[in-house]
């Protein structure tokens, strides 16, 4: 085992450590620092959202499990047509 994957599985059994870890590559960008706060509180905010309505056992969200990647929300999302097209061509294939 070499030195880098040791201290990645060191980073990985120290959740707090892993969180640091997460939270350095949001900071490490290039944008403005307010707007990473805004996101990082919009985040958060939906987060805990998620949490109180989430009425599934068998769907458990910790803050463990976090990985933020703040700027993925967008009121768009755009949508490449050519998945629609292949659909049917690959249903006739295989049905």
């Amino acid at each position: 085992m070499n030195k880098l994957s040791s201290v990645k599985e060191f980073v990985k059994k120290r959740p707090t450590l892993m969180m640091l870890v997460k939270f350095f590559y949001i900071f490490k960008s290039q944008r403005s620092f307010i707007l990473k706060l805004k996101l990082l509180r919009d985040y958060f905010k939906d987060f805990s959202f998620y949490k109180k309505t989430n009425n599934n056992n068998n769907f458990v969200l910790r803050s463990s499990d976090l990985f933020p990647r703040i700027y993925d929300k967008t009121k768009i999302t755009p949508v490449d047509p050519t998945y629609f097209f292949r659909m049917p061509g690959a249903l006739k294939k295989y049905f």
